[in-house]
C-alpha cells in the first residue's frame, strides 16, 4: 500500500509539472517581449524555484531562449507557428466560440469574427463566419489590425492591463484610417471607459468607410480580455443589427468566458 501511495503521489507531481510547462510555453507564446522568470512565476502562480528550473530545462531543450538579463522568449523557430502548435487559452477560446459565431451570424444575418491580441500593438482575427448577403463584411484571418480602429481592438484595450493601455497610447501611432478613426489619446481613453461601463464596443466607419461593428470581450477569471467576439455589417444595416443582436452577443461572450473558467478550474 505504501508503494502504491508513493507512485500515485509521484504521478500527481508529474502531472502538475506537465501543466506548469504548458503554462510557461503558452504564456511565452503570447508575450510581446521577453519575460523574466520572476514575472512568469507571478503571472502563473508558480513557485519561483520551480519556474527557474522548468525554464532552464526548456532552454536546454531549445524551446525557449534566454537573453543576457535572463529574460525568456519562445524560440523563434517555434514562435512563427506558435498560434498553431500552442493551444492554451487561445485554442480553447476558438473551440468554444465556434458555435456561438455561427448562431450570432444566423441571428444577425451578418458576418461574425473572433479576435485575439497579436502583440502589444495589434490584434488578429482567428475565426469567422461570413454573411450570405451579397454586400457584406469580410476580413482575412491572421492579419495584424490596429487596436484603436475596430470594435474588437477596442474591447481588448478596454479590458487589458492598464499599463499595457498606457504603453499603447504612448508608443503606437494612432493612425487615421478613415475620418472617423479615434486618433486623439484623450478621446480614446474616454471611449474605453465607456466600453468598460456598458460591456461592449461599437464602431462605425472607423476602420473602413461603410463598415460598422459591435464587439464584446471574452474575459478570464481576473476580468482581463482573452479575446473579442464581433458582429460586423455594412453601416447602412448596422442599426438594425445593433437592436436585434447586441444582447445575444454580450451573452455569448459571457458564456464562453464562464465555460473557459470552468474548464480551467476542473484542470487545476
Amino acid at each position: 500500500m505504501r508503494t502504491s501511495s508513493i507512485t500515485l503521489n509521484n504521478a500527481a507531481g508529474s502531472v502538475k509539472s506537465a501543466f506548469r510547462v504548458l503554462d510557461l510555453l503558452e504564456a511565452l507564446s503570447v508575450a510581446s517581449e521577453p519575460v523574466g522568470a520572476s514575472e512568469l512565476a507571478r503571472r502563473l502562480g508558480i513557485p519561483k524555484s520551480s519556474t527557474h528550473m522548468l525554464l532552464a530545462t526548456l532552454e536546454r531543450r531549445g524551446y525557449v531562449v534566454g537573453d543576457e538579463t535572463r529574460r525568456f522568449r519562445l524560440n523563434p523557430l517555434f514562435a512563427a507557428e506558435a498560434r498553431g502548435w500552442v493551444g492554451g487559452s487561445r485554442g480553447a477560446v476558438r473551440q468554444l466560440a465556434r458555435e456561438p459565431l455561427r448562431t450570432l451570424a444566423q441571428v444577425s444575418g451578418e458576418s461574425t469574427f473572433l479576435g485575439v491580441l497579436r502583440d502589444a500593438r495589434s490584434f488578429e482575427y482567428v475565426d469567422k463566419v461570413v454573411s450570405e448577403h451579397e454586400v457584406r463584411c469580410d476580413a482575412e484571418l491572421g492579419q495584424p489590425r490596429a487596436l484603436h480602429a475596430s470594435s474588437v481592438g477596442l474591447v481588448l484595450l478596454a479590458y487589458g492591463a492598464e499599463h499595457e493601455l498606457e504603453r499603447y497610447v504612448r508608443s503606437a501611432s494612432l493612425a487615421r484610417l478613415t475620418p472617423a478613426t479615434l486618433t486623439d489619446p484623450m478621446r480614446l481613453r474616454r471611449e474605453l471607459a465607456t466600453i468598460r461601463k456598458r460591456g461592449y464596443a461599437v464602431t462605425r466607419d472607423t476602420n473602413a468607410v461603410g463598415a460598422a461593428g459591435i464587439a464584446a470581450p471574452i474575459l478570464d477569471v481576473q476580468g482581463r480580455a482573452l479575446a473579442g467576439i464581433n458582429i460586423s455589417a455594412p453601416t447602412s444595416r448596422f442599426d438594425d443589427v445593433l437592436a436585434r443582436a447586441k444582447d445575444d452577443l454580450v451573452r455569448a461572450a459571457r458564456s464562453i468566458g464562464a465555460e473557459l473558467a470552468g474548464r480551467q478550474a476542473r484542470a487545476a
